[in-house]
């Protein structure tokens, strides 16, 4: 159908060949380039690369204007390159645009001096798409890494990194201050703007103070541990107690039965009415019962005991058999 239709078509105006011979449009002109009803023809502007979006939009500057590019096609520009873009013109967000442009280097440029901005006050439609310099405070929760979270007073803004840049490193800590420098984005909704800032590189971030030791997150953990410590503590010293207590009785237990071992040898010892008699290897009396203290004439035991059987024995052929030690060297009886 289109073929068809050819002949209702009029072509009124030819491309130039080389896009990049359209006459070259400041970005301080695009605001009167929409005026002029021309959207509907592609322009040619050029300014100072001062960032790229992870999706690959541009942003230029230029004489203290700056404008957005998005391109469909690959690009080899960088943050400060100077370069030359042709699209149409656009209006997003409220801030001139170039979109569906391609893009050419034509050199290097300098890139303009942030300016500091205080976030008490206002904030200025003047600075967006500017270069500024702002400080806040990390507010981000552990395992934020892509989007910054800083607050200043009130406010608080993101900050975005660098395509392909590891956000690992920005692990500043919940609290620190930070001052960041990139390009100042401003969104408007419903009459409140809010800030965005674009970095460019890792040394756009400067920590001002680093976080404070004792955050709310380490003193709860300190606490844990305390508290699991102490628990700890608590069931080891019980089941201590309980072991002690165990072992005490065990050992009053042993003691009471030897102590009645003891007395039952004591009774059946002393009250036999056969003569016993506890002598060491070389006959000495250790001890003795009664029958053996009247057997060898005496009315106490205790008469006996220190004195050598040898010379109380009325059979001296019997000293031979008692002085013959035991085996195992100990005391015997008889």
């Amino acid at each position: 159908d289109v073929y068809k239709r050819q002949r209702f078509l009029e072509v009124v105006e030819h491309p130039t060949p080389n896009p990049f011979q359209i006459p070259l449009t400041s970005i301080a002109e695009l605001g009167a380039y929409r005026a002029e009803g021309r959207l509907g023809h592609r322009l040619r502007t050029g300014g100072v690369v001062t960032a790229i979006t992870a999706e690959g939009a541009l942003y230029l500057y230029d004489d203290g204007s700056s404008a957005q590019v998005t391109t469909y096609g690959r690009y080899a520009a960088q943050v400060g390159d100077r370069v030359e873009a042709v699209g149409f013109y656009d209006a997003r967000d409220g801030r001139p645009a170039i979109v569906q442009a391609v893009v050419r280097v034509v050199g290097r440029g300098a890139l303009p001096a942030p300016a500091a901005i205080e976030l008490k006050a206002p904030l200025k439609p003047e600075l967006d798409m500017m270069p500024a310099r702002v400080a806040g405070t990390d507010v981000r929760e552990a395992g934020q890494d892509r989007a910054i979270v800083l607050q200043a007073g009130d406010r608080v803004f993101a900050v975005d990194l660098p395509p392909g840049i590891d956000g690992s490193w920005t692990n500043f800590g919940k609290g620190a201050v930070v001052a960041v420098s990139g390009l100042c984005l401003l969104h408007r909704e419903e009459g409140e703007a809010s800030l965005r800032i674009l970095t460019r590189s890792p040394a756009d971030f400067e920590v001002l103070v680093h976080p404070p030791y004792l955050t709310r997150d380490r003193v709860l953990l300190a606490l844990a541990g305390l508290f699991a410590c102490a628990g700890a503590a608590t069931l080891w010293g019980a089941s201590l107690r309980r072991r002690v207590a165990a072992q005490t009785q065990q050992i009053r237990q042993t003691l009471e039965h030897e102590a009645r071992a003891e007395s039952r040898y004591r009774r059946l010892f002393e009250h036999n009415l056969a003569a016993l008699l506890r002598l060491r290897p070389d006959a000495e009396i250790l001890d003795c019962n009664e029958a053996a203290a009247r057997l060898l004439g005496f009315d106490r035991p205790e008469a006996l005991i220190g004195s050598s059987i040898v010379d109380r024995c009325a059979y001296p052929e019997y000293a031979a058999v008692l002085l013959k030690p035991k085996p195992e060297g100990g005391p015997q009886e008889v």
